[in-house]
């Protein structure tokens, strides 16, 4: 399990530049990319993790699964 936190949030530092959920979402699938290779992953997030969760999916679809209860 990865549980990052946002830039500029909780343990996180501040990025020089104002970034957005997009720009989040391609940072944190290239942090999976960098610990998992090409194995697919599973995101969550609520609140703004879920509109960052939503632009990993949708960008990298080759890359995120899913699952259905």
């Amino acid at each position: 399990m990865v549980v990052p936190s946002l830039p500029g949030f909780a343990f996180s530092m501040s990025l020089p530049t104002i970034v957005g959920p997009i720009r989040i979402a391609e940072l944190l699938h290239g942090l999976m990319a960098e610990l998992f290779g090409e194995t697919r992953y599973l995101v969550q997030g609520g609140d703004w993790g879920s509109g960052i969760a939503t632009w990993m999916a949708y960008s990298h679809p080759e890359a995120v699964t899913w699952h259905s209860p």
